[in-house]
C-alpha cells in the first residue's frame, strides 16, 4: 500500500496495491460520501480487468484523512 498527496491539487491516491503486477485501472466510480459538506468532496473508487479495488483517490483529503497520515505521505511534484 502506497498513498500520495498533491496538496497544490488537493488530492491524495491510495494504491493498494505496490508489487511488479501490470494492475491498471480499467473502470472508475465516484462516491460522494455520506456527510459531504462540498460537492467536490468525492471519492473515486478505481478497479482493475478483473474487478478489484486497487485504488482509492480522495478529492477533498484534508476532510478524509488524518493529518499524520498526509504528512507521511509521498509528495506529488508535477
Amino acid at each position: 500500500m502506497r498513498i500520495t498527496y498533491d496538496q497544490e491539487v488537493g488530492a491524495a491516491y491510495l494504491r493498494l496495491r505496490t508489487d511488479n503486477d501490470d494492475v491498471g485501472t480499467v473502470s472508475s466510480k465516484s462516491i460522494t460520501p455520506p456527510g459531504a459538506e462540498h460537492a467536490n468532496d468525492r471519492i473515486v473508487l478505481d478497479f482493475d480487468q478483473a474487478g478489484r479495488l486497487v485504488g482509492i483517490e480522495f478529492l477533498t483529503p484534508e476532510d478524509r484523512l488524518l493529518p499524520s497520515i498526509l504528512a507521511a505521505a509521498d509528495r506529488h511534484h508535477p
